[in-house]
């Protein structure tokens, strides 16, 4: 095959995946704009390759990017086409998890994250509890209580968190904190990497600290059970955070139990680059040795690849010398995830405001400390 040929199919590839994504886009934006219709078929697959003026197989790259962030899902067969789906948080945290593993996420940045963001929950959902959200907030840590390390070692209390996330009724911060939870502890010393008396003593611990905190809430001291919180999670972090425990563990970022068989795939190579440390622009394997080291077909492999692709982690070079790259992660596909969680959730700007300043404020104080780092000073 001439070089020729090889640079026109890898520039034919590139424009299918740019449009495809930009296509991607387009269906999520139709979606809110009508009111996010669940359950509601938007076309069949013939009627959407007419309505967008596509290819086919701009439409299918197109569809996999909108089932990926959980938007809408295409049904095969009489009466199927593309259906509306509600978005649950899980494409979010894929998404957001992706780009925080390939940036060198540690537990202590997601607690320390954790910190800034939890104590304005508290703030909030002290201001707007509610006799239901009290009786919630009181359910919450009897059933920590029902479940306790003694009956599950391998877990930590995880219901109280939530809760209060819930009772902040900010939609976008419960999803931060709700994944920043998730992550810490997929990413942390689980309890069963401990011995199991001291998993029962930290157990303990953290149940009645939980209990102190939601009391503090019930009672509308603010002050006193945000410094509890955050106390709480100081010691959850020194819980979680091992030393010895290699960082870029492996975890269920692109893919879950149900998830079709590219996206398994996709997980699996991104934990095994994750894992080989190789830097960006690396050339792991070509098309061929990748099917035969993952044993999947050449469409399975080339559906896993448009997601590694999507994601910035991974990206196919075509040509005598090409095969699959490591990249760069993108924020611009955690940042589409999260929006179209977001806009389903109707966030109002205030929402959205309020988890801003946090953050921003915090990085004020943090670039304060660091101010004598010479990185710092240079930037």
């Amino acid at each position: 095959m001439s070089e020729a040929l090889v640079q026109t199919r890898a520039a034919a590839a590139r424009s299918v995946v740019k449009r495809a994504a930009m296509l991607a886009r387009r269906i999520e934006d139709d979606i809110v704009a009508a009111g996010w219709p669940v359950g509601d078929v938007l076309g069949t697959e013939a009627e959407l390759m007419a309505r967008y003026d596509v290819s086919r197989a701009v439409l299918r790259e197109a569809v996999r990017l909108v089932e990926h962030h959980r938007v809408a899902e295409m049904r095969r067969g009489p009466g199927g086409g593309l259906v509306v789906r509600a978005p649950d948080r899980e494409g979010a945290a894929k998404a957001l998890a992706v780009y925080l593993a390939a940036h060198g996420m540690s537990v202590a940045d997601l607690m320390a994250a954790r910190r800034i963001l939890e104590p304005v929950a508290i703030a909030l959902a002290t201001e707007r509890l509610t006799e239901d959200g009290i009786a919630q907030l009181r359910g919450s840590v009897e059933v920590e209580n029902r479940e306790s390390n003694q009956t599950r070692p391998a877990a930590l209390p995880s219901h109280v968190h939530p809760a209060i996330a819930a009772m902040s009724l900010n939609p976008v911060l419960r999803l931060f904190l709700d994944i920043l939870e998730e992550l810490s502890e997929i990413y942390g010393t689980r309890p069963s990497e401990i011995t199991r008396a001291a998993a029962i003593a930290a157990d303990l611990r953290i149940r009645e600290e939980h209990a102190a905190i939601v009391a503090a809430i019930i009672d509308g001291d603010v002050a006193r059970s945000q410094r509890l919180a955050v106390e709480h999670l100081e010691g959850i972090t020194s819980l979680l955070v091992d030393p010895s425990r290699a960082a870029g563990a492996v975890s269920p970022l692109l893919a879950r139990e149900e998830s079709k068989q590219a996206e398994l795939i996709a997980e699996r190579i991104r934990s095994d680059l994750a894992e080989s440390r190789l830097p960006v622009g690396t050339i792991v394997g070509s098309e061929n040795s990748l099917r035969k080291r993952y044993g999947v077909s050449r469409q399975i492999l080339r559906e896993a690849v448009r997601l590694l692709e999507h994601h910035g982690v991974a990206v196919m070079r075509r040509g005598p010398n090409g095969g699959l790259a490591i990249g760069e992660a993108d924020p611009a596909a955690a940042v589409e995830a999260i929006a179209a969680y977001l806009q389903f959730r109707e966030v109002a700007l205030t929402d959205l405001r309020c988890v801003r300043d946090a953050i921003e404020l915090a990085c004020v104080d943090q670039v304060v400390d660091l101010r004598a780092d010479p990185r710092v000073v240079q930037r």
